[in-house]
């Protein structure tokens, strides 16, 4: 399970604020969700993508277990005057079916989980994985599920008589940084283990900008697999 603190939640909504990620990933989700269906993005996190699907009219619910990011996300969907469902659980725990589409960004074990999965949804299965091994956050030493990769969900289906589809997207998801400090307490945050100061302030590019002066890119390469349960 993601590990969310306080400023992992102000670095990713102030990501998602300056590079529009959450609002791309709902762009090339939604050809493949009739706007009268309902969604339940699951293991939402702070809740952006529910928001943004908010947004474009679908009935969304969020899912998750992390009373940090559950906090955040009543707070903004109220802010913004967005009507988001929160589901407070531990995703084993939820009855079937959530709603009409499943959504999960970069969440669940997919590889060995997704009967599981299926059952919570009543038509299909949204699945945002990535399409390349490069990430500017290394987790050394420690597995996530979030690191199943295109490959590793093809293996999966193979043994499994479903009908998907599978788009290849790039998406900027980059992060805005005040200072060299700021952007190396960030990469300490996920990766505790030693890292050289140079691989992180040789990436980072400077703008115009008198609160937030600095850039790391991260251009992740995603695919998306559609997968209809019937």
């Amino acid at each position: 399970m993601y590990q969310w603190t306080a400023d992992r939640i102000e670095w990713y909504d102030r990501a998602v604020r300056f590079t529009g990620f959450s609002d791309k990933v709902a762009e090339f989700l939604s050809p493949h969700m009739p706007p009268n269906e309902s969604v339940c993005d699951l293991g939402c996190g702070t809740g952006h993508l529910a928001m943004a699907l908010a947004r474009r009219g679908y009935r969304v619910k969020a899912a998750d277990r992390n009373p940090l990011v559950l906090d955040f996300l009543r707070r903004e969907s109220e802010r913004r005057g967005l009507n988001v469902g929160i589901v407070d659980a531990d995703w084993h725990t939820l009855s079937t079916p959530l709603s009409e589409n499943i959504t999960m960004v970069f969440a669940g074990r997919l590889d060995t989980e997704l009967p599981f999965y299926l059952e919570l949804c009543g038509k299909r299965l949204l699945l945002v994985v990535k399409n390349s091994p490069q990430s500017h956050v290394k987790n050394d030493g420690e597995t996530s599920p979030s690191y199943v990769s295109k490959a590793h969900l093809l293996q999966a289906l193979e043994t499994m008589n479903l009908h998907y589809q599978v788009e290849d997207h790039r998406v900027e998801f980059g992060q805005p940084l005040r200072s060299v400090e700021e952007a190396e307490a960030y990469i300490a945050s996920f990766n505790d283990r030693g890292f050289r100061p140079a691989e992180i302030t040789d990436r980072l590019i400077q703008f115009d900008d008198s609160e937030f002066p600095l850039y790391l890119p991260n251009e992740k390469r995603v695919a998306l697999f559609v997968i209809d349960k019937q």
